[in-house]
């Protein structure tokens, strides 16, 4: 009787283990397909109560910090990678890289990824490695931006930029379509930066031969627009685009998407000549203007001594920062000696730590 009991536990606990596992298998797809979808609030729900019915599997884990790193949660990321290194189990170096690079933690990337044999480098930490190097030299030599506003909206509604924030004297930004509609020839992407009189639009749009993206100028004659223009020494085979040119009338700033950088879209900064009209080799800006994630425009209004940087950095996907900033001609750096000092400001997280430099 006694083994027949023992017998019919053993059983039914079996049939549990396999129900168990089945739902966790079944759950762990659930999160997956959430993910793919794109429920960022719901698969990262679904990933947290899977990690904490599971603490020690430290595959799990990894999949979660990768997801809080998409979400823009590289805090809690790197937490969480953090959390199940030890002796016996580590994370994957090239993960726990991606999440120190993300806060900014560039002595950490670099250490982490000097870890790692000649073999285990892919061309993308190699690339990585290379960024971490710059990000770590742009850190260094952080500006001082004072911050007096931010807020977050959806990524596809940039060209509806508030009209509070900017004079009249700036210019605007045109749907694409709209400023097809009038000028006809012309096939801008996106959003068109339009001067102030109208006289001259900047846009990009993507090359069918080659399928990157190129900044083009045209102007407005005799109230016609006369021909595109490609801005020869701005072209590379990389994405150029969001092109805004300051009220000086020579300064533009746009975004680029290169290896060159310090990840996804960089700005960079070139000005014209006053006398051929030709512009000069781009430079890339430093922090706080650039990060890790996408910095897609920085516009000056100098009439009223604001201006707004648009990045992605720290956001769920879709989202995008805009931080409002007093203009400051004189590009101070961060009153601070250490890395560890000046990576709030340098990262505008929390962009209230701004006010602290002052």
């Amino acid at each position: 009787m006694r083994t027949k009991t023992l017998t019919a536990l053993l059983l039914w606990a079996g049939i549990s283990l396999v129900s168990a596992v089945g739902l966790s298998a079944q759950s762990l797809q659930e999160a997956r397909a959430l993910r793919e979808m794109g429920d960022w609030a719901s698969a990262e729900s679904a990933y947290s109560m899977l990690v904490e019915q599971s603490p020690l599997n430290t595959a799990l884990k990894e999949e979660y910090a990768s997801l809080l790193l998409e979400v823009g949660k590289s805090r809690e990321a790197l937490d969480l990678l953090l959390s199940h290194s030890n002796k016996k189990s580590r994370p994957s170096a090239s993960l726990l890289a991606q999440a120190y690079y993300a806060n900014y933690l560039f002595e950490e990337t670099l250490s982490t990824l000097g870890r790692l044999s000649p073999k285990a480098e892919t061309p993308e930490l190699a690339t990585l490695r290379q960024q971490a190097q710059r990000a770590r030299q742009m850190l260094d030599k952080s500006e001082r931006l004072e911050i007096v506003d931010s807020m977050q909206m959806d990524l596809n509604a940039l060209p509806v930029l508030p009209k509070q924030y900017f004079s009249t004297e700036w210019g605007r930004l045109r749907s694409a379509s709209d400023f097809r509609s009038e000028v006809g020839q012309l096939n801008a992407e996106g959003w068109v930066y339009e001067t102030a009189l109208g006289l001259e639009s900047f846009y990009a749009r993507k090359l069918e031969h080659r399928g990157d993206s190129d900044i083009f100028s045209a102007l407005k004659l005799q109230g016609r627009m006369a021909e595109e223009n490609p801005l020869e020494a701005i072209n590379t085979p990389n994405d150029e685009c969001y092109p805004i040119l300051r009220q000086d009338g020579i300064t533009l700033i746009f975004a680029r998407k290169s290896n060159e950088g310090i990840g996804g879209y960089d700005l960079y900064l070139s000005r014209r000549d006053p006398e051929t009209g030709n512009y000069q080799t781009p430079s890339l800006l430093g922090m706080p203007f650039n990060s890790p994630q996408d910095d897609l425009f920085l516009i000056y209004d100098d009439l009223r001594g604001v201006g707004v940087l648009a990045s992605t950095r720290f956001c769920p996907p879709g989202k995008v920062n805009l931080y409002t900033f007093r203009i400051n001609e004189e590009h101070t750096l961060l009153p601070f000696n250490s890395l560890q000092e000046k990576r709030p400001a340098a990262s505008l997280n929390p962009w209230r730590a701004t006010a602290q430099n002052q």
